[in-house]
């Protein structure tokens, strides 16, 4: 393609081979620049080593002063964690890693360097993305070490190990992706510790410090491009999924954090945490959870409310495995969180604009909501509401649409005062189509040895009649850490009674029958998605099968 002519300095055309030379030559440049640019590219270790200097990383403390609370293997024999309490009483999370020697470290950063140019490309497409670059990588680590003179099979693992954190995994902070005990990793800026969510002990500071925040942007960069996502100077807000199904929110430089890039990374379990679980560790109750069962099945709409951390995602999914088999459900989310055990699933995610003209629109929620009613769901489920999204799944569920959503509110009173007040704007007169709002809560316990910690419970569920009449059917106890249930108060069982000819004894009985089966599940320590989702829809098609297969026949 012709370049078009420019005019020179007397006004005049130039000609068609002075414009060509001059496309080389900017041609010439720009490929010079894109070299440059990649020569000053740092490396993979290079980045590592600025973000977090092997120097920088905190030794455990092995003095009487420090008492080691626990310690366990992340990634064994190459990774463990160490809880300590250090002597103000404060509770440390260290990381400690295999130490490579001088001659390793020159394998490792040798293997880092080439591995882009040694990378063979595959001449078929990859199933197994992971799995094909570590084939590469021990082909790769293979001949350098043979050239070092390093054969040794144990210094090889031990490269390897790294190697395999820096490419295919999230580098340094990897191990505590494998943490089975880590929720949340926390990058607050510059010189502060990397802190850690930890299951036993919420938030403690680690043993990681970031050190260079130059380093720090180009590995919060590096995490959106592995997320497909965008973010610079411009577009300093990342919110993205990162591969492996970890939630990445970050801010970019000091564009909107003074202090310097920040990053949460919310880390994605690989097995989803299911209705049984959550009766085993005490959040709800198994009465509680069959009777949202029964309400599920009937296409009653269903609200969870909480804070933010308390698991109102989490106990959605759950209770979303309560949908009958066959039956369609479209989730729409802004991140895709939730994972169903469902054939008949249409996933909606909305989508943000990185267009400076008019023409790229952003999909929003409410895009999508609406976009929902054409797809004939029976179930539509918003992740989130905070906005005129509400207003079109408040209006499909008035004309028959099951529906279930989650609210960021402390308490049923400012969840209505929420749900009437702009942004989201509901009409008073719809809040009543919300059969059962259900809160849940990070409680307050203490521990035998003295400790308080938090757990998860649902601290209510209450029935919506009218915008100013409702009422508490189940509440958490905190003294016996149990619950109440006043079933044969409930009006949405009443009202499902009247609807489909049977009688609330009857439903009653369901109930009771179904929280049942749910006991014998965690009797018999059937707790992965599969399994449950398996035993719910069998119990569909052919309830009395599932409770003898369950010996709790003769109990009902």
């Amino acid at each position: 393609m012709e370049l078009p002519l420019k005019r020179n300095r007397d006004g005049g055309k130039e000609e068609k081979n002075s414009s060509v030379k001059t496309g080389r030559k900017r041609s010439l440049s720009i490929r010079l620049g894109f070299i440059k640019l990649f020569k000053r590219r740092p490396s993979i270790y290079d980045l590592y080593e600025q973000l977090l200097p092997p120097k920088s990383i905190v030794k455990v403390p092995r003095s009487s002063s420090y008492k080691v609370l626990e310690e366990y293997h992340i990634y064994k024999p190459y990774a463990r964690a160490v809880i300590v309490r250090n002597p103000a009483g404060q509770i440390m999370y260290f990381l400690e890693e295999i130490e490579l020697n001088e001659e390793e470290m020159n394998l490792l950063k040798d293997v880092l360097e080439h591995f882009e140019y040694e990378l063979r490309v595959p001449k078929t497409p990859v199933q197994d993305v992971k799995l094909y670059i570590s084939q590469e990588l021990d082909r790769i680590l293979s001949e350098r070490a043979k050239s070092a003179g390093l054969g040794d099979q144990e210094i090889v693992r031990r490269v390897r190990y790294y190697a395999l954190r820096d490419l295919v995994g999230l580098g340094p902070i990897d191990p505590l992706l494998r943490d089975p005990y880590l929720e949340d990793i926390s990058f607050n800026g510059v010189g502060q510790p990397v802190f850690v969510w930890h299951q036993k002990y919420e938030y403690i500071p680690s043993n990681i410090i970031v050190a260079s925040e130059e380093a720090l942007n180009d590995y919060i960069m590096r995490l959106a491009y592995l997320a497909g996502k965008h973010v610079s100077i411009a577009f300093p807000i990342v919110d993205a999924i990162l591969p492996g199904g970890h939630r990445m929110a970050a801010t970019y430089a000091r564009e909107v954090s003074p202090s310097g890039g920040s990053l949460v990374i919310r880390k994605f379990r690989e097995e989803p945490i299911t209705i049984v679980d959550l009766i085993s560790s005490r959040v709800l109750s198994s009465e509680m959870a069959a009777y949202l069962w029964l309400l599920i099945e009937y296409k009653r709409p269903i609200l969870i409310s909480g804070g933010t951390g308390v698991g109102k995602t989490t106990l959605l999914n759950a209770v979303l495995s309560f949908v009958k088999p066959g039956l369609k459900i479209v989730t729409i989310e802004d991140i895709p969180e939730l994972r169903l055990q469902h054939d008949n699933w249409v996933r909606l995610t909305s989508r943000e604009s990185y267009a400076l003209e008019s023409g790229g629109r952003p999909i929003t929620l409410f895009d999508l909501v609406k976009l929902s009613l054409r797809y004939r769901p029976d179930y539509i489920v918003v992740g989130e509401i905070r906005g005129e999204e509400a207003n079109v799944l408040f209006q499909a569920i008035a004309t028959g649409h099951g529906g279930a959503t989650t609210l960021h509110a402390e308490s049923f009173e400012f969840a209505v005062k929420r749900l009437a007040s702009p942004p989201i704007n509901v009409p008073p007169a719809y809040l009543a189509l919300i059969d059962a709002f259900v809160l849940i809560k990070r409680v307050v316990k203490r521990l035998p040895d003295g400790r308080i910690t938090l757990s998860r419970r649902v601290e209510s569920i209450t029935e919506i009649k009218d915008y100013d009449n409702y009422k508490q059917i189940s509440s958490w106890i905190p003294e016996s850490d149990g619950f109440t249930l006043s079933i044969n108060d409930s009006s949405t069982l009443r009202h499902i009674a009247t609807m489909s000819g049977v009688s609330l004894d009857e439903l009653v009985g369901e109930v009771q029958k179904r929280a049942s089966v749910l006991n014998a599940m965690v009797e018999k320590r059937i707790r992965s998605s599969t399994e449950v989702s398996g035993v719910i829809y069998r119990y569909y098609y052919n309830p009395t099968a599932v409770l003898d297969e369950l010996g709790i026949k003769k109990k009902v």
